[in-house]
């Protein structure tokens, strides 16, 4: 059975102007006068054209190339695919995920199992009592990735505290200024500071040496009454009573 990778297929091309002599001939005798065999002579006796022809034996090349192939295709694949359906279905069948780990239980190849908080899948059928932890049987399902550190390394307590000019701040310390205490801005509620070095009543408007500012929180004020608000502004929320 022939092997389509291994063809000996010669290098081909179509004919050149100077071949017209060679087609003409070939046309006459092949056509006109029925003249097969002193057709091909044309082809085979002629060394400038044998890069220009595909031989018979080529031919029969892939011809038994392409069954080759069909085979493999066809017969072959349905057969395999046919001898490992009872394999396909038993893996469908014993697919289940478990969110708990009992040593009492038989678990089967193809299984999921949470175990310490993470995902563990069987590649065999454990023994009844082994731990998820066993890699012969076991194979974690770890998508937890390492714990970052903050982006900037910044002191960030759970409930920063409001500045305050007594106090002795350290590098990296959050905390939070109220501009409608402190500035008298209206406008604006709060926003997050970091200090940059040790300090202590420097307030964080005044030198940015001292602190950067983090996210400054404009008041998103919700008025409510029966028409608008006359002065609107950006990200107001107005509730119309009626």
């Amino acid at each position: 059975m022939g092997n389509p990778n291994k063809l000996n297929i010669i290098r081909s091309q179509n004919i050149h102007y100077k071949d017209k002599e060679f087609y003409d001939n070939f046309v006459k005798k092949w056509n006109k006068t029925k003249d097969y065999q002193n057709a091909l002579s044309i082809i085979e006796d002629n060394v400038e054209l044998t890069t220009k022809k595909i031989t018979k034996t080529i031919f029969n090349q892939i011809s038994d190339g392409i069954s080759y192939m069909e085979n493999i295709y066809n017969s072959e694949f349905i057969e395999k695919l046919s001898s490992n359906y009872q394999t396909f279905q038993d893996n469908v069948n014993n697919y289940k995920i478990f969110n708990t780990y009992s040593e009492d239980w038989q678990y089967e190849k193809g299984q999921i199992l949470l175990y310490n908080n993470y995902g563990y899948y069987s590649i065999e059928k454990p023994p009844k009592g082994t731990l998820p932890t066993n890699t012969v049987y076991w194979v974690k399902l770890d998508i937890k990735g390492n714990t970052g550190e903050n982006s900037i390394g910044a002191d960030l307590i759970s409930s920063p505290s409001q500045w305050n000019s007594s106090i002795n701040y350290s590098t990296l310390n959050a905390i939070t200024y109220d501009y409608e205490t402190s500035e008298g801005e209206a406008d604006l509620t709060s926003a997050f500071y970091i200090a940059r070095r040790d300090n202590k009543a420097k307030r964080p408007t005044e030198n940015t040496s001292d602190w950067l500012e983090l996210v400054k929180v404009k008041r998103n004020e919700i008025s409510i009454g029966a028409s608008e608000p006359e002065a609107k502004y950006s990200g107001q929320i107005w509730v119309q009573e009626l």
